[in-house]
């Protein structure tokens, strides 16, 4: 019973970081083992041939995207939390789920020195 949780916990999404090249991945772990499969069962040559050209484009695209999202747009390779996070700071918001998120007013500077609002 814990595995079947646990895989409906995976495929929830629950747990697991969410990126841009997550399909990628996915894909991946479909293709490989079909093509052991299809070498094992001496699946026709034609159907081999296509699994592993697949298999080879999506490793082409994988190498592609990640190049392209390492230089172009970093956190579309973080997860999704880590960046509502990042953005939560950036705005200087604070709370979580239940509460909701608050304003945080920033203290003033006067003369170098900061001072707090008193409450």
């Amino acid at each position: 019973m814990n595995l079947i949780n646990s895989l409906l916990e995976y495929g929830s999404g629950k747990g697991t970081s969410s990126t841009a090249l997550r399909p990628f991945g996915w894909m991946m772990g479909l293709l490989l083992p079909s093509t052991f499969v299809s070498i094992s069962i001496n699946a026709p040559l034609w159907v081999t041939v296509i699994i592993v050209i697949c298999v080879c484009l999506n490793m082409f695209l994988y190498i592609i995207c990640s190049l392209y999202f390492i230089f172009r747009s970093p956190d579309s390779l973080r997860s999704e939390v880590f960046v509502l996070k990042k953005m939560s700071i950036e705005k200087s918001l604070i709370g979580d789920s239940k509460s909701g998120l608050k304003k945080i007013d920033k203290p003033k500077k006067y003369n170098n020195k900061i001072e707090h609002r008193k409450k």
